[in-house]
């Protein structure tokens, strides 16, 4: 949801402030994953790298292969934010 992405990048900038970071990078797995890729998207001059580790980036095909049906209609998805991360961001 907004309020999650929101949330957690509000807690990574904290931690770029308090530990004087010059670069983010998030690493994360399965349903975290589309998290951190739905953040870079949103905050990309936050996030200058994310490891997506089995990410359902594609949350709509994900959920349908999984459980029959995709009732995230009011979710954020991962795959429509993927135009917004600029070419100098590094995505594994």
């Amino acid at each position: 949801t907004h309020h999650d992405a929101d949330t957690f990048a509000a807690a990574a900038e904290a931690l770029k402030d308090k530990f004087k970071a010059r670069k983010v990078i998030l690493a994360d797995r399965s349903e975290g994953s589309a998290v951190s890729a739905i953040v870079l998207g949103r905050y990309p001059s936050l996030i200058c790298g994310v490891v997506l580790g089995g990410c359902p980036c594609n949350a709509p095909e994900w959920r349908t292969t999984l459980r029959g049906e995709n009732n995230w209609l009011d979710n954020l998805l991962p795959h429509r934010f993927a135009g917004m991360v600029p070419q100098t961001n590094r995505v594994i």
